[in-house]
């Protein structure tokens, strides 16, 4: 797992690093604060050639259904079968933080998640929750 307070300016040189080892996949952090899952994730995957790269987590309740998947099909695209994107209903005191905490996080991150999936199989999506 690469660290989230890991200096995002060595990520490269590390990636190559761990991939010359032969480890498999690599997964990366999004946490408030530090850099974002997504970014993170298009970096090691833009400078390794086979490992496969996970976000773990992103946080639902922060993140639009719509712009995660325009965000995750980008990478898919780019790096077919390489990546791993995993979601979560996120750290209640940081969601509070952010104004983004919702009744039930559980419902809300189901609604993102099936949003997600819907919508990266090609098909239109409305919902009102």
């Amino acid at each position: 797992m690469h660290q989230r307070d890991f200096d995002p300016e060595l990520l490269r040189d590390r990636v190559r690093l761990i991939e010359d080892t032969g480890v498999d996949d690599i997964w990366v952090v999004e946490d408030a604060g530090f850099g974002g899952g997504v970014a993170t994730a298009a970096t090691v995957l833009s400078h390794t050639s086979t490992i496969g790269v996970g976000i773990g987590i992103m946080p639902s309740l922060a993140r639009n259904a719509m712009y995660a998947a325009m965000e995750l099909a980008a990478l898919c695209r780019l790096y077919p079968g390489r990546l791993t994107a995993g979601f979560g209903h996120g750290m209640q005191d940081w969601m509070a933080d952010l104004g983004a905490l919702p009744r039930s996080p559980l419902q809300a991150l189901d609604e993102v998640m099936t949003g997600v999936r819907r919508l990266l199989a090609g098909e239109s999506v409305t919902v009102a929750g």
